[in-house]
């Protein structure tokens, strides 16, 4: 079930190939999830401080492009270990219709209108929570404005290296 769910197959997928109703593949990849959770925050305990950390994002939908989301990941940079990641609600941006942007209003008013600063604030906690009380840490990021920010509001000491998406 693991390697079938890593190997990017679909829950109904896996269920038909295993015989089985789609709630049971639910139920076992939610164990599954726990497990690897539990798994990862003992050997969070255990770890060494990281020296070299890089933090990225990518931006998914829920439900709808009117429920973006970026994720946001800290990874060792010498080893490739994930320490941490966070995830925040955005507003919806770019191009939109007449329609569009009427649907947005509707759905603000009735949902709530995401905080302008959750990036901001779940970079820093990413960072926080990855680099715990090191005295020096370099960090490797894209350009994204939100990095510069997050990192002065933990008043972290550290090297910044940046790397524009475009490269």
């Amino acid at each position: 079930l693991f390697t079938k769910a890593t190997g990017c197959m679909a829950n109904r997928q896996i269920a038909r190939d295993l015989n089985v109703a789609p709630e049971t593949i639910n139920r076992h990849l939610a164990r599954l999830g726990r497990h690897c959770f539990l798994f990862h925050t003992r050997m969070m305990r255990h770890a060494k401080p990281p020296k070299r950390v890089a933090i990225d994002g990518f931006v998914t939908f829920e439900l709808s492009q009117y429920f973006p989301f970026h994720h946001h990941v800290a990874v060792e940079k010498d080893t490739d270990f994930f320490l941490y990641f966070t995830d925040s609600e955005v507003r919806r941006s770019g191009t939109m219709t007449t329609k569009q942007k009427r649907r947005r209003i509707e759905l603000e008013q009735d949902l709530g209108r995401p905080d302008p600063s959750a990036v901001r604030k779940d970079v820093a906690e990413l960072l926080k929570v990855s680099v715990g009380s090191q005295p020096e840490i370099t960090i490797y990021s894209d350009n994204h404005k939100a990095y510069p920010r997050a990192i002065q509001d933990i008043k972290l000491d550290c090297q910044h290296h940046i790397t524009s998406s475009r490269d």
